[in-house]
């Protein structure tokens, strides 16, 4: 399934090809687009927006310490964090690649996302797993099984919600992420 060079010479050149295709921008491109959009249609109208916008103050200064069953506050956290958070997990994920840390084997990879809120972990190691499809360094039938485990309703309904969005999104330019559309499978 794998044909996982684990060289300094083949991380050397998996980096050179992410910086010419400069792979991780755009991916994180796309996936800002797409949450501009989806965003924007949930404030459409003043009453949404105002909403939203009311709990900015909370979720900056009470972040760990709100349950997040409102929807307007989780829409509020996703605009306030969720790009940086995902940008860093993507960084982070290169580095545990690098590292070869980050799980490269023959059986299904199965990772668990746990309390991570609108989960940017998971858009963010989807982002790896495909570069390394698109690289040629793993075969496009990769079992990748990626769940979360989130007790927030208003974080899973965003999930499964967002997902379906950018997916669709982009279906035409065979761009995918690997994040589960169902609002988790545990609770």
């Amino acid at each position: 399934l794998f044909y996982m060079d684990k060289s300094e010479k083949f991380i050397t050149q998996y980096h050179n090809w992410l910086a010419e295709t400069d792979y991780f921008y755009k991916r994180f491109h796309l996936l800002a687009d797409a949450l501009e959009e989806f965003i924007i249609n949930i404030i459409s109208d003043t009453d949404s927006a105002k909403q939203v916008a009311s709990q900015f103050e909370s979720v900056l200064s009470n972040c760990d310490e709100i349950d997040y069953e409102s929807y307007d506050a989780t829409i509020a956290y996703s605009i306030l964090h969720f790009l940086p958070r995902y940008h860093l997990f993507q960084l982070t994920f290169s580095k545990l690649f690098d590292k070869h840390i980050l799980p490269n084997k023959k059986e299904p990879i199965n990772s668990l996302d746990i309390g991570t809120g609108p989960s940017p972990v998971l858009y963010a190691l989807s982002d790896i797993y495909e570069s390394l499809i698109e690289f040629g360094s793993i075969k496009k039938d990769l079992e990748y099984k990626p769940d979360y485990v989130e007790q927030s309703c208003a974080f899973r309904h965003f999930i499964h919600n967002f997902t379906e969005h950018l997916n669709y999104k982009y279906r035409s330019q065979k761009e995918k992420w690997v994040v589960p559309y169902h609002h988790g499978t545990f609770n």
